[in-house]
């Protein structure tokens, strides 16, 4: 036998080693792949008869689009709806929200209305893919959720508003006060360029309050916002203070900057026997 020929007859063995080899690999892989590729045959047929196919069926609003509405939408054609639980809700939100956790079941929809659309906003991008699947189909097309939520849109800087929290030296620091001798005198000279706030409830307004103020209920502040004049300066009071700093911080948290806290207020006021009007 010539070289040639026991060098081929050797190629055709290792040939033949090697497909039975490789042939042995394709048997085995099969075996073990099998219960994977079954799965993933049983999702896709579950993906077709589930009405949603993937976060995409939901449509999502950038934080930019938000800011812009926000600016230049007096909110009469949208809602944001803030999902996330209240005590966050509280501590930090979008100016103009609405606070309903998911927990209440935001599905039954009982805050809609058909000529309004509706800004979802989750804590980030994970629960915005849990949101999507609650919403009805036929709701959708009314619904926009905030891309990556939140936390993204506090990490890009877009203004937040908070409660109002006295022991916070952040929140401290967004107050000018103002007492009840300086502020009787500013009412005592009638200056057209003040704007008195009670944002007591309006039963208590009505059962007397400062001569000249406006009853804006603190809870009704970011809603009425568009309300408060621009170019004067913002006196804010109730009836011992604390509202009225509330007040204050979610003022300044909307863009007021000319406000001033009554820190005493209007119980103070009546000991000193100021005049009350009703």
């Amino acid at each position: 036998m010539t070289d040639f020929q026991k060098k081929s007859d050797t190629f055709v063995s290792l040939r033949t080693i090697s497909f039975g080899f490789a042939l042995i690999i394709f048997v085995v892989s099969l075996i073990f792949l099998k219960p994977y590729f079954s799965k993933k045959t049983v999702s896709k047929e579950n993906d077709k008869n589930s009405p949603i196919k993937s976060i995409e069926d939901c449509k999502k609003i950038s934080f930019q689009e938000l800011s812009s509405k926000l600016i230049n939408d007096s909110g009469n054609s949208f809602e944001v709806v803030d999902i996330r639980e209240e005590k966050k809700f509280e501590e930090e939100h979008i100016i103009g929200s609405k606070n309903i956790p998911i927990e209440k079941n935001i599905s039954d929809f009982s805050f809609f209305e058909e000529n309004k659309t509706y800004i979802i906003v989750t804590e980030n991008s994970q629960t915005e893919k849990d949101i999507c699947k609650i919403f009805p189909s036929e709701k959708k097309k009314k619904i926009y959720i905030l891309a990556s939520g939140f936390a993204n849109w506090k990490k890009n800087l877009q203004p937040t508003i908070s409660a109002g929290n006295p022991y916070s030296s952040t929140d401290q620091s967004k107050i000018s006060y103002i007492n009840s001798e300086e502020l009787k005198k500013i009412i005592d000279e009638k200056k057209t360029s003040i704007y008195i706030m009670d944002v007591r409830e309006k039963n208590l307004f009505l059962s007397g309050h400062l001569k000249g103020a406006e009853n804006i209920d603190l809870k009704d502040l970011e809603k009425s916002r568009h309300s408060i004049p621009l170019g004067k300066r913002i006196i804010v009071y109730d009836d011992s203070g604390i509202l009225a700093f509330q007040a204050g911080v979610r003022l300044f948290d909307m863009g007021f900057l000319n406000v001033f806290t009554f820190s005493e207020g209007l119980n103070v006021w009546k000991q000193k026997g100021f005049e009350i009007v009703k």
